[in-house]
This record gives C-alpha cells, structure tokens and sequence, in this order.
C-alpha cells in the first residue's frame, strides 16, 4: 500500500491506495473513500431469476455455478431446475414466488438430495416455501427447508 500524501490547507488531494481504492481529501479536511466497480468484480451478485422448464434431469433448467440465492419461476409443477455441481460448504437457496410447486435435480446423475432422491429422480419444492440446499460432499445435498 503506497504510503497517503498529507494534506495541505487549501489543496485538493487524491492518492491511490493499494491500487483500488481512492481517498481524496478537499479543502475542508473532509476525507472521501471511493472504490471503483471492478474492485466487486467477484462478489456474488445476489438474486438471480431462473425459469424451470423441462420434465427430467436431462431437460431442466441448469442454475449456473456462481449462484447462491435463486428466485424460480415455473408455469407447472412438472417442470425442473438443475443445481450446479454439489460441493462440501456450497449453498443454493431457492425461493418459490409461486403458486406451483417443481422439481428440483442434482447437476448429473449420481449427485443426491437427501435421501429422498436417487440418480435421476427430483427433490419436491412446494410452493411458497424456501429451501437451502447444503453440499455435504462432490455428490451429496442437503435440504434446509423454510416454512
């Protein structure tokens, strides 16, 4: 980190500090940190919407690997999402906004929610209710189900 410039009576300043951030002191002493956009540019962007579609682990719709809060839209019930890759720690939470239920599979055929679900079959959302899907290892889920 460069060392800061010190500031003097009646100038204005601005020193780059470890590359990102700015720090700008004006003419009143007053001290203003500003951080540029890329320096979020790993930071999980949050909700993300997913439509479910298709009948079967093959046909659903994948959530994409950097999620972690999915809010997911469906027609019917029938119709499926795809979690990404399970892995120890990972967390997906997916939010059902509404009134019709849908399935919800691992990323291939041996990844397992619970033991509730086998290589191919889906773990049951209901509607209006939340869950946390908990990797325990690189092919195993966990369910945290919200009321």
């Amino acid at each position: 980190m460069a060392a800061p410039s010190f500031y003097q009576s009646g100038v204005k300043e601005q020193t780059i500090l470890a590359g990102t951030e700015l720090v700008e002191i004006d003419n009143g002493g007053a001290v203003k940190v500003v951080v540029p956009a890329s320096a979020f540019a790993n930071v999980p962007s949050g909700l993300i919407t997913v439509a479910a579609a298709g009948a079967s682990l093959g046909t659903a719709t994948a959530i994409p690997a950097g999620a972690q809060i999915v809010n997911v839209t469906t027609t019917t019930s029938a119709e499926g999402v795809k979690l990404p890759t399970a892995g120890t720690g990972r967390r997906v939470t997916l939010l059902t906004p509404t009134t019709k239920g849908y399935k919800v599979y691992g990323a291939a055929a041996g990844q397992l929610i619970n033991a509730a679900t086998t290589a191919t079959t889906a773990y049951a959302m209901t509607t209006l209710h939340p869950a946390t899907f908990i990797g325990l290892n690189a092919t195993h889920w966990r369910v945290l189900r919200g009321n």
